[in-house]
């Protein structure tokens, strides 16, 4: 037993001996220059190291090598693919007998590495000249190997482990001379600790990027499954840095198909802010497009998405629910139901032009005209449908609001089909300005840079005074009712649109008025009405009825009407005439009618008197105003005297309450007032 133990003694001291020696007995230039003949061999690009070379033996097995570089690939913009101001690289001696590579230290200090596309699209990591008799470019994947035994007799990943690994103050650069874009990060310091595969793998690490500095710190609960196995492991993953913060907290199977499961956090400070860091400045005028925050559940399998429970609210806009995105085919099919606090879109929208302020595009100013366009004229910009056909979709949105320029929608529902560019939108729910509805919109713009479009609503209850104002700037009639239109049309641009629309409709308001005009006081008074207008409309005057009716017709942007009906007390009213769009003007002759009877809906039309002819044209900025009539026409089939008489006491009229018409009472005075004289 004694000889025995002594034996081992002697055996562990020539081991130590022979360890302590090898640095001498084999010199470190031989190591070094078999280093740089087996790289080039293997890769085909020549590997110097220009610095000194240490290597020792004990207590671990380590090399120390400085002034590295990597030759680039050939025509590469850099002369070297990685440069090394030093490498350190220590291995434990024990486990290495065992079967296991166990890196006690492994730093790269100075590191700069130089990544490239050139124009043919081939990357600089691809080698020319690969390793003899090396296996396939893409291997099967090795059976799953504890950390205590190797794949196939081999030295597999299963039986590394990771003690001191460190990159301190790199930079990488990526160039893409296909697409001719450079980006670089600097000031690249990460640890790593891997103690075994089977044992949680922490990275920790800080760069640099286009001057803002991002720190990355992720978890892998078990490598072995990640990495080796094929199979899901948990994960955590925070990016935290001054432009954007999101966090991962999941599972995740890197194996095909790739698939991703867990809560994710997005917070952006500015959406602006972040373009800008990211080199795509956003140069949309306004202060909108800053906030940004995003969370939920990201499900991925493949090229398939999904969002759900989710939050998300950018500026002022909250919304919540769920969107599914499939990548899988030619063409993206996203699936979305949100539900929307209030959806203001002014912000996003472009400003409404100015008086006097020249458009973007368009035809020429006509001859002797000004090369300005008109605040109250129809833009020539060409309006983008592209984007109907960048993907498929099918959409379900609710909204407590929606506000376009002017026009402020209630609580609304709104589904929306898109397929091959065209677009369904149905509004199954529709609050508009104290009225409700439902309607639909179809745009085909499957091809070209022009859509065709069709759109039908049906509302009930509506105050069409502020609809009126908020979508064409018309402010000479109120009431509340209802309408129906159905529609089509088909341009590129808002003026080819508005030129090419056709189309039918009809509207009923009730206890309205019609601004500008004083249509009791024309009939009683015809002559110093008109001329009191002075072929203008009055601000200040006014015709209130009770009743009103019409149907109307489109053709290429020219609506049309013939029924006009008008009921009020003391008078009645029929219309007809055109409101041309695309010139935005109005050329229409009303004719009240004095009427023995102070009765509004319901009354008896039948009691018709004098009729005064009021015409109303010009362009909807500033309509005129002038009597239509002739002496004639003015007494046809009217009984003046009767009228009157019917409007007083006594003389057929109604006892409960009076009205005064003309200059002074009774018949002669008030056929005075009508005449004038």
């Amino acid at each position: 037993m004694k000889k025995l133990l002594i034996g081992v003694g002697v055996v562990v001291v020539l081991l130590i001996i022979a360890a302590v020696a090898a640095p001498f007995i084999i010199p470190v230039e031989t190591i070094k220059n078999q280093v740089i003949a087996q790289t080039e061999a293997a890769t085909g690009r020549k590997l110097r190291i220009d610095g000194p070379v240490k290597l020792s033996v004990l207590p671990v097995l380590a090399i120390e090598a400085s002034q590295v570089g990597f030759a680039n690939a050939p025509g590469a913009a850099t002369k070297d693919m990685l440069t090394l101001s030093k490498l350190q690289v220590s291995l434990k001696l024990l486990p290495l007998i065992s079967g296991e590579v166990a890196i006690n230290q492994f730093i790269l200090i100075d590191p700069v590495i130089n990544l490239e596309v050139d124009r043919n699209g081939r990357p600089n990591w691809q080698f020319a000249t690969p390793p003899a008799g090396s296996a396939p470019a893409t291997p099967a994947p090795a059976p799953a190997a504890s950390s205590s035994s190797s794949s196939s007799g081999g030295m597999g990943l299963a039986q590394i482990r990771l003690g001191d690994v460190r990159l301190e103050n790199g930079k990488l650069t990526y160039r893409d001379a296909k697409a001719n874009t450079v980006q670089t990060l600097e000031n690249i310091n990460v640890k790593l600790k891997l103690p075994s595969l089977s044992e949680p793998f922490d990275v920790d690490g800080t760069v640099t990027w286009n001057a803002k500095s991002v720190r990355v710190t992720a978890n892998v609960k078990n490598p072995q499954a990640l990495l080796v196995d094929g199979k899901a492991s948990d994960v955590v993953l925070n990016v935290t840095s001054e432009p954007v913060k999101v966090s991962f907290n999941g599972s995740a199977k890197i194996a095909a198909p790739l698939t991703v499961g867990g809560a994710v956090d997005l917070d952006v400070p500015s959406i602006r802010g972040l373009a800008a860091w990211t080199g795509n400045p956003i140069q949309f005028p306004g202060n909108n497009l800053g906030p940004l925050q995003i969370k939920g559940k990201v499900g991925v399998n493949g090229s398939k998405y999904a969002f759900t429970d989710a939050v998300v609210n950018i500026d002022a806009i909250k919304s919540k629910g769920a969107v599914e995105f499939d990548g899988s085919n030619a063409k993206p099919y996203i699936k979305a139901a949100l539900d929307v606090e209030m959806l203001d879109l002014n912000p996003y929208l472009p400003p409404e032009k100015a008086p006097g302020a020249k458009p973007a595009s368009g035809p020429a100013a006509p001859a002797g005209g000004s090369s300005a366009a008109k605040a109250d004229d129809w833009s020539d910009d060409p309006i983008d449908f592209s984007g109907l056909r960048a993907a498929d979709a099918d959409l379900a949105l609710s909204t407590g609001g929606i506000k376009v320029h002017k026009i402020e929608v209630g609580k609304s529902a709104l589904k929306i089909a898109l397929k091959n560019g065209r677009m369904v939108a149905d509004l199954t729910d529709l609050n508009l300005y104290e009225g409700k509805g439902v309607g639909q919109v179809v745009v085909d713009a499957a091809s070209g840079n022009a859509a065709a479009i069709t759109s039908n609503f049906k509302l009930a209850g509506l105050q069409i005074a502020p609809l009126l104002e908020a979508a064409a700037d018309f402010k000479m009639m109120t009431g509340k009712g209802g309408f129906d239109i159905d529609v089509a049309t088909r341009g590129g641009t808002q003026r080819q649109l508005v030129s090419a629309l056709n189309g039918k409709g009809g509207v009923k308001l009730n206890d309205g008025t019609i601004k500008g005009i004083d249509l009791v006081r024309v009939l009683c008074n015809p002559l110093k009405a008109i001329e009191a207008l002075g072929g203008k409309l009055d601000s200040s005057a006014s015709t209130a009825f009770s009743e009103m009716g019409l149907t109307h017709t489109i053709t290429n942007g020219v609506l049309k009407n013939q029924d006009m009906a008008l009921l009020a007390p003391l008078f009645r009213a029929e219309g007809a005439g055109t409101v041309d769009l695309p010139k935005r003007t109005v050329d229409y002759r009303a004719v009240p009618k004095l009427v023995a009877s102070c009765t509004g809906q319901g009354g008896d039309a039948g009691k018709i008197g004098l009729a005064v002819p009021v015409k109303i044209e010009g362009p909807w900025t500033n309509v005129s105003v002038r009597p239509d009539f002739n002496l004639m026409e003015l007494l046809k089939g009217a009984n003046p005297v009767d009228a009157i008489k019917g409007l007083i006491p006594g003389k057929g009229g109604s006892t409960t309450g009076t009205t005064s018409v003309g200059s002074s009472g009774g018949v002669g005075g008030a056929l005075k007032g009508l005449f004038g004289r």
